[in-house]
């Protein structure tokens, strides 16, 4: 019978620790679980939130980009009812580089096509006379003009009478607005 305070003694201490573990550690172990987990959950979120945030202000910079990009390119072509000054400008930059125009006739089959695109790309027979280096230097001018889109045929020859003298038949197509279109900005 000199046993049964020890384990009194031994149990005691065991029991204590067990209904401790049972009352308390447990309940917090798995409200801290519980915890944890729906505090990965707000991470993830924020984090989706945070990517959502970012793709958005990224879509709005691409946006006010592309609205730039279209503001600078309607600015830099012209409507083909202003397209007579582009032609005044054309005739000026060959006189300037010693160039002669013998012709300027225009085909108006390209404007009459019916598409959907606001763009309009009318095409002009123009003769050239001149030396070849002065109207190589025409046609680099031209191509930096704002409406030019590209050479489509080109026809050159010369007369042993006039020998240094080229004579020259280009068709240059042009691009211009159908009408004045005016990008809002919201």
């Amino acid at each position: 019978m000199k046993f049964k305070p020890i384990y009194i003694w031994f149990a005691a201490p065991v029991i204590i620790v067990v209904a401790w573990v049972l009352a308390f550690y447990i309940p917090l172990s798995s409200k801290i679980k519980v915890k944890n987990q729906g505090l990965s959950r707000l991470k993830t979120e924020e984090q989706a939130i945070d990517n959502d945030i970012v793709n958005m202000l990224q879509t709005k910079d691409k946006g006010a980009k592309m609205e730039r990009f279209i503001k600078t390119f309607q600015a830099n072509i012209p409507v083909f009812d202003d397209f007579p000054k582009v032609m005044k400008d054309i005739a000026r930059t060959a006189k300037k580089n010693g160039m002669l125009i013998t012709d300027f006739n225009s085909s108006f089959t390209s404007i009459d096509k019916k598409k959907a695109s606001a763009l309009t790309y009318p095409v002009f027979e123009i003769g050239l006379k001149g030396r070849f280096l002065e109207m190589g230097k025409f046609l680099e001018e031209l191509e930096s003009n704002k409406a030019f889109k590209g050479i489509m045929n080109a026809k050159l020859s010369y007369d042993e009478k006039e020998y240094p003298v080229l004579t020259g038949i280009f068709m240059i197509e042009f691009k211009a607005w159908k009408e004045k279109q005016i990008v809002e900005s919201k």
